[in-house]
């Protein structure tokens, strides 16, 4: 089972999306999970990352001290971040860092709920959460460690996740006003890498600006549909 702190489970979820890198943009997703035996005095630090919607490649290590294995979770997450795990609920993306999303741990259904209603939501944002939080990919290599659990607390995004996630678009809604020109599409890129930061999404090639009102209102649409199914 995932090793409980005090203040929440040692799970996080990580995103950084970035429109301008490469022909294909960085779409990247790092998930961070420590996991304790039951019965036994093991820890295993469980660590996969790649391009959102995809597989990417995974590792973890064990740990035979609790306090160990959470100094190393601990270090991992500030690497990644740029910021230290107790300080995540106020959390400032870093440049150059990954950011944390807040997912709700206690929806523990939440991957298998989006499967059953695929029409609900835009297929790359479904994609992307089934694959992103799908604990079916550490499974195998836990049972073969005879680790009892059926599910990691990975689910849907937390309401204050979508919370900025709105406010992103809000933003980028406002942008659309300023002067066309170049410091216009350099407001609007950025805006865009952190709603798709903020709300993971599955692109194959590079995530498409949101640098239209047609387009930022198709996200608020996603969003509320989000909000009121509460699940993603």
């Amino acid at each position: 089972e995932v090793q409980a702190g005090p203040d929440g489970y040692y799970a996080a979820a990580l995103a950084s999306a970035d429109l301008g890198v490469g022909q294909r943009g960085t779409n990247s997703f790092y998930v961070l999970q420590l996991v304790r035996h039951r019965s036994e005095p093991r820890w295993w630090l469980f660590r996969r990352w790649g391009r959102m919607g995809q597989e990417g490649r995974s590792t973890y290590a064990e740990f035979a001290k609790q306090a160990k294995a959470e100094r190393q979770f601990r270090a991992v997450y500030l690497q990644k971040t740029g910021g230290a795990w107790e300080e995540r609920a106020h959390a400032a993306k870093q440049p150059g860092k990954l950011f944390p999303v807040a997912l709700d741990h206690e929806a523990a259904a939440a991957v298998a709920l989006v499967g059953d209603a695929p029409s609900a939501l835009e297929p790359r944002l479904a994609r992307a959460v089934a694959l992103l939080f799908d604990v079916d990919l550490q499974l195998a290599t836990m049972r073969s460690m005879n680790i009892s659990t059926r599910r990691l607390p990975l689910g849907r995004l937390q309401r204050s996740q979508l919370e900025r996630g709105f406010a992103a678009l809000d933003e980028l809604a406002a942008a659309l006003h300023a002067p066309a020109g170049p410091a216009r599409a350099v407001r609007l890129q950025d805006l865009s890498n952190r709603f798709y930061t903020l709300v993971p999404h599955e692109f194959a090639a590079a995530p498409p600006p949101l640098d239209s009102a047609a387009a930022v209102q198709a996200k608020q649409r996603h969003l509320e549909l989000l909000a009121d199914m509460e699940v993603a």
